[in-house]
This record gives C-alpha cells, structure tokens and sequence, in this order.
C-alpha cells in the first residue's frame, strides 16, 4: 500500500536525477549522472549527455492497433461479497484526492483486503520515447543489428495490493536478495533485495515503477535507454518507469511543482 502512494518520493532518495530541496538526494554506488536542474541529458532525456545516439530501425509491434476496451474488461468481472475495509485510505474521497488523472489508471477501489487497481498502462504525460538515445533491443541478437523499443502499447493490467501487510520475521535489507538474477551482470546488483520479475510499485497514475537497473543489471539511466521522464518501454512494449517520473515544467512527466 505505501508503495502506491508514496513509491514517486521514495525513488527520489534512491537515484533521482535532479536536485530537490527534500529530503536530500542521494545518488547510489557513486554513479555520476547528474545533469542539470531539469535532468537534461542527451536529447533532453535523463540519459547523461555522454551517451551517444543509436541509428537502428524501430521495432514494429503486430498488437499496435489492438483496443483495450477497460470498461467492458472492468465490468466483466464478478462481485466478491465482502465488507470493505475501513481504513481511511480507502474512501473514494482519499482515493480521488491522490490519483493521478489523465492516464492509464481507470479504477482504484478496496475490497476486505486489497487495494486493487485497473490501469491500461498508459503515462498521464506525453513520452519521450523518440528521444531516447539507446532504447531496449527488441531482438534476441547482437544489439548493433537488432530493433529498438520506440512505442508503447495500452495493456490492461489490474493490481492488488495487501491492506494488511505481513511483516518477515526479520528485518534485513537483504532478505529477498537472491530473488533477482542479472543476465549479464551480476556483479553489479546491489546488496538489497529486488524482485525476480514485475514492477517494484505501482505510481498513482497507474504506472509500473521497476528499480533502477534492467534485465541485465545494468543501471538504465547509464545504459543510456530512458526518456525525459526515466522511463521507456520494454520488449513487451509497454512503457514503465525505472526512476523518478518528476519534472519541474508542469505536465511534462508524471509529477511536477504544482502537485505540492
């Protein structure tokens, strides 16, 4: 549940790409990525202005002109006779007041004992996609000769997240440490827990939230592969963040000054 709502200041402690007043920003294992005050790297993307652009062709995807039709998906499913929870977070009013509108998120609402979620996974803010200057291949080949991810897709995609967290029986950072295992780069996955597959959270817009290394245990932001709002999209084309989706012009990303 913190996860949901409060996942957009937590990355901020964890890496993010701009310097903000609070808390402090801090960025991990002395990784150099800073900018500017507006995470401006190569072609205006939180890339580092280092990185060089790639020229290879984009990856057509055969389910682009596929319809989520969240409505019909949403209302197929059966009730659960239940008692809602009374938690205050789960007043329509809290929920209204929190949600990110103008995106992917179409439904938030609790049952007993989730949170549950209905996004269709598109951002709330136009991408950068375009921009990014060495996407994630599409292919199971040599990069140099493989497509790249340039286009997202809606994918409906519904959350539940535990009212009712239980607590391990121990408190380490490192409890699910060997849940994640790099492809290429093991070495480089820090000495905390990440999840074997899926996102890490869920933002109040409805979008998937994942660390901020990829599949291969790289650091995106230092690979090169991210837009204008630390996100971009996978193979399965679909558009996720793998850092904070801030920026200090309004509307440009996720989150903005106007939302504090």
């Amino acid at each position: 549940l913190l996860y949901f709502f409060i996942i957009i200041y937590y990355t901020r402690s964890l890496g993010s790409l701009k310097p903000t007043s609070s808390p402090s920003k801090q960025i991990p294992y002395g990784i150099e990525l800073l900018q500017d005050s507006s995470c401006i790297g190569k072609n205006g993307t939180c890339s580092p202005s280092w990185c060089t652009n790639v020229q290879n062709s984009a990856c057509v995807d055969p389910y682009a002109d596929s319809v989520v039709d969240m409505a019909s998906i949403i209302g197929s499913y059966s009730c659960k006779q239940c008692t809602q929870s009374s938690l205050s977070i789960c007043s329509s009013e809290y929920l209204l007041s929190v949600i990110k509108r103008g995106g992917g998120l179409y439904a938030a609402y609790c049952t007993d004992n989730y949170l549950v979620i209905h996004s269709n996974g598109s951002p709330n803010h136009k991408d950068g996609l375009l921009s990014v200057p060495q996407p994630p291949g599409g292919g199971s080949g040599p990069y140099s000769s493989s497509c790249v991810t340039r286009t997202y897709r809606k994918q409906y995609t519904p959350y539940k997240i535990p009212l009712y967290p239980i607590l391990l029986s121990t408190a380490s950072a490192s409890n699910n440490i060997n849940a994640f295992s790099s492809t290429s780069n093991p070495s480089n996955i820090p000495g905390f827990g990440l999840p074997e597959s899926g996102p890490l959270a869920i933002t109040v817009s409805g979008m998937q939230l994942f660390p901020l290394y990829n599949n291969e245990g790289t650091i995106t932001q230092e690979r090169c592969e991210i837009d204008k709002c630390n996100g971009h999209s996978g193979q399965g084309f679909d558009y996720h963040y793998h850092g904070d989706p801030f920026s200090w012009i309004n509307g440009s990303c996720m989150y903005s000054p106007d939302d504090y």
